[in-house]
């Protein structure tokens, strides 16, 4: 099997210069129908992803025969600009589309990737992207804010019975100062009075609301109402954003009918972290990412 081909592009969004590399199933630039975009996500991370898992997850599909385009958001990694949050990453979406279309113009069909954040905006965006007819998305992030008392008392729980958490305490790996930082900046949130206008004032006055004012999971489920294309979302058993996630669609009512929907398939990893931070975690994803495209691609 020939290895694919790198390339790497620029392209623009505004005035600033984007980086991205395009990974092509080896003799096909001419002839590949369908793609996909991955977007990274926390931190913010760049184009390679948290343990080369975007990179790794780019060579599995080209090597099936699917092109993939990794890029850095504004103000990330190598392209310019100002990054603000994960809000503001529809212009550098629709950019990078663009820019994968014009140098492979054979392709149809467009499918994005991505987790934690990089999931939250691909689920509030995708339904108003062109070509986009898929999405992948894992441990999406809920907002802003500490998890739910429930989420974090059941992957408290859990952690407490794992070896692996007591051999990690007890050999000193686990930084207890975080903690008790971590807790003083969420009792600090639940004390501090909200600043800052609701977006019901602003549309009182007469003024449309801000997207970054409106609630992420509103959004969210707009999006995914919106989108007609199929999806897949990965939840892991480790990540307490997949906690959140699946106490979220068990009490929302709007939340649940979205889920039940039959273009949504949800793919449980009772082993795996937020990030698939192993490379056992990441080739099992990466396996059943691209199981479930090439199904449906067929």
């Amino acid at each position: 099997m020939n290895a694919p081909e790198h390339r790497a592009i620029t392209f623009h969004c505004g005035d600033d210069e984007l980086v991205g590399i395009l990974t092509i199933p080896a003799g096909a630039a001419s002839s590949v129908k369908s793609g996909v975009i991955t977007l990274p996500a926390g931190g913010p991370q760049y184009r390679v992803g948290m343990g080369r898992q975007l990179l790794q997850m780019a060579n599995r599909f080209a090597e099936n025969g699917t092109a993939v385009l990794r890029f850095d958001y504004r103000g990330v990694g190598d392209s310019d600009g100002v990054f603000e949050d994960f809000h503001t990453v529809e212009p550098d979406l629709r950019a990078a589309i663009v820019a994968f279309r014009e140098h492979l113009p054979s392709l149809q069909e467009i499918t994005l990737y991505g987790g934690c954040n990089a999931a939250s905006a691909i689920m509030m965006y995708a339904h108003g992207l062109p070509c986009v007819n898929a999405i992948m998305v894992s441990n999406p992030y809920l907002g802003s804010g500490a998890p739910s008392a429930h989420a974090r008392r059941m992957h408290f729980i859990e952690r407490v019975q794992q070896r692996e958490f007591w051999q990690k305490l007890f050999s000193g790996q686990y930084d207890l100062r975080e903690y008790w930082r971590a807790l003083l900046a969420v009792a600090k949130r639940k004390l501090r009075p909200e600043t800052g206008k609701p977006a019901e004032q602003e549309a009182a006055k007469g003024g449309a609301p801000r997207k970054a004012q409106i609630p992420v999971l509103e959004l969210m489920l707009h999006g995914m109402q919106q989108f007609s294309g199929e999806s897949l979302i990965f939840l892991s058993g480790r990540s307490i954003q997949s906690k959140e996630f699946q106490a979220l669609v068990k009490h929302n009512r709007g939340w649940k009918q979205m889920m039940k929907g039959r273009r949504v398939e949800q793919l449980f990893l009772p082993d795996a972290d937020q990030a698939f931070s192993t490379t056992e975690q990441r080739s099992r994803m990466i396996d059943n990412a691209l199981k479930w495209f090439t199904a449906r691609a067929h």
